[in-house]
């Protein structure tokens, strides 16, 4: 599928391009049939949805006719006859059209899903923005007139264009949110991934105040050891809970709720004061070592490679018609009404 921004950026030049102003203005028809007559389809039914939005036709004819006409202007640049069976890795160079049209069709409408998913909607200046952009197209093809014979070329009309351009604005929002991480984009909070502590432990059992005495001995040696580290894996060896250093995460139910907060408020190659539990009286170490990190982010991408993959995981459901469209027959009558109707792309 084609990457969002290569498309994007074809899409706003070929609008560009279509209001470039003609050497001579001439009157053509500026109706919007071209599409659907050369497909024989009704261009405002739905052709396809993804993931329930509906897409009516004009929307995939427009990028198909889009694709077929970038295929014929590259044959013409390497002086080839166009062969719509031709092997490509796709299958045949009609296939590949066909294919390429659609996955435009599905990023226009994955933009659009994610824009009403996540509540983000143009604003009252960049709606005006969309106006004023209208304006200098009219001005610099020579004329409202002129911009529209140009676009008709292409399927289009003013509503049409201004369908395209709403939807290239809301991109480049989702896009701005997502690399600022704001609104609808703003990063979970990082979980922890597990901290490793060993612990020294002597049970209670049915003398209380031996117990307390035992573990105070265990701190004080601990504290005037030349190494507390050894001392500590010596000493905890030795304990009542013989099984040695673990990994937990918080709330997973390893440790009690005293114990697990001890846990969490120390730094590798701490250890704890004593901790009495039901249990008994302990003692906690938190070791160094790379499941140590307490807090672990998820992964980014940008924000195109995203919006890409919700693209090619988008469930598409195509009418009937779709499969009967032809590229190489689509291409062929275009070209014919184009030039019956006095169209141009210049």
């Amino acid at each position: 599928m084609r990457q969002w921004g290569l498309a994007a950026a074809a899409a706003l030049c070929l609008l560009l391009a279509a209001c470039a102003a003609p050497e001579e203005a001439e009157t053509v028809e500026t109706e919007v049939s071209v599409l659907g007559e050369a497909a024989e389809l009704i261009e405002e039914e739905t052709l396809l949805t993804v993931d329930g939005r509906k897409v009516p036709a004009w929307r995939y004819l427009y990028w198909l006719a889009f694709t077929c006409d970038q295929i014929q202007d590259r044959c013409k640049e390497a002086n080839t006859v166009l062969d719509w069976n031709a092997p490509v890795d796709s299958g045949t160079l009609s296939d590949y059209a066909k294919q390429q049209a659609l996955a435009d069709a599905v990023l226009y409408a994955t933009v659009e899903n994610w824009a009403e998913t996540y509540g983000c909607a143009l604003g009252a200046e960049e709606q005006a923005a969309v106006e004023t952009e209208w304006e200098a197209e009219a001005e610099a093809a020579g004329g409202e007139e002129a911009c529209l014979a140009a676009l008709a070329y292409q399927g289009l009309d003013r509503a049409r264009w201004e369908v395209l351009t709403e939807t290239g604005q809301l991109y480049a929002k989702l896009c701005q949110l997502y690399e600022a991480q704001e609104g609808p984009f703003q990063p979970s909070a990082p979980q922890p991934v597990g901290i490793t502590v060993d612990r020294l432990l002597v049970a209670a059992g049915e003398d209380r105040d031996a117990a307390r005495e035992r573990i105070a001995e265990f701190f004080s040696q601990l504290n005037t050891a030349e190494d507390s580290a050894a001392a500590f894996t010596a000493l905890a060896a030795a304990s009542d809970d013989p099984a040695g250093p673990r990994t937990f995460t918080p709330g997973d139910g390893m440790f009690l709720a005293p114990l697990e907060e001890a846990a969490l408020s120390l730094e590798p190659g701490q250890f704890s004061g004593i901790i009495e539990s039901e249990e008994g009286f302990s003692i906690l170490l938190r070791l160094n070592g790379t499941d140590d990190a307490a807090l672990e982010k998820e992964p980014s991408i940008g924000f195109d490679d995203a919006l890409q993959a919700a693209a090619e995981s988008a469930v598409v459901e195509l009418a009937a018609a779709y499969g009967k469209i032809n590229p190489a027959v689509f291409s062929k009558s275009l070209q014919t009404i184009r030039s019956t109707r006095g169209l141009s792309s210049s």
